[in-house]
């Protein structure tokens, strides 16, 4: 699998991300008001609860949040990466097409000119000939 394919529209990450991060963000919400209401209600309970915790789980709840927000933004970078990328090749595409009409338009000037030409040509041979022949009539009056 590539990078495109982790990030794209419906990539990987993308699918894991909006799978967990939303779940996760519902458990640490659910404990948080927990927490406060036991803080609320039984002060004492309640800090015993986040003692017996520790500060592991407090720091797990923070580096779920930390890593959420990571990839987040990794996902949007990623995405805007792709979005510049698909940019380009729109751009090189574009220009390409230009390309072409540009080759076709010389083709058909270049086509034109030498109709012309061969024209211009046949033209000049018709006049030299008939130069050529005006030449030898009024040869044969000189001489006769």
């Amino acid at each position: 699998m590539t990078a495109l394919q982790l990030v794209g529209d419906g990539g990987m990450l993308k699918w894991i991300r909006n799978l967990l991060y939303p779940g996760v963000a519902g458990v640490m919400i659910a404990i948080t008001l927990g927490i406060i209401d036991l803080l609320k209600s039984s002060p004492n309970a309640g800090v015993e609860l986040l003692k017996s915790w520790g500060p592991g789980f407090l720091l797990g709840l923070l580096a779920i949040a930390v890593v959420g927000t990571f990839l987040d933004k990794v996902t949007s970078s990623w995405q805007s990466s792709v979005d510049a990328q698909q940019q380009v090749a729109v751009a090189l595409t574009q220009l390409a097409e230009k390309d072409d009409r540009d080759r076709d338009r010389m083709v058909t000037e270049t086509q034109y000119m030498m109709q012309r030409m061969e024209q211009t040509h046949a033209t000049v041979a018709a006049v030299a000939a008939a130069v050529g022949r005006i030449e030898q009539r009024m040869s044969l009056k000189d001489a006769g």
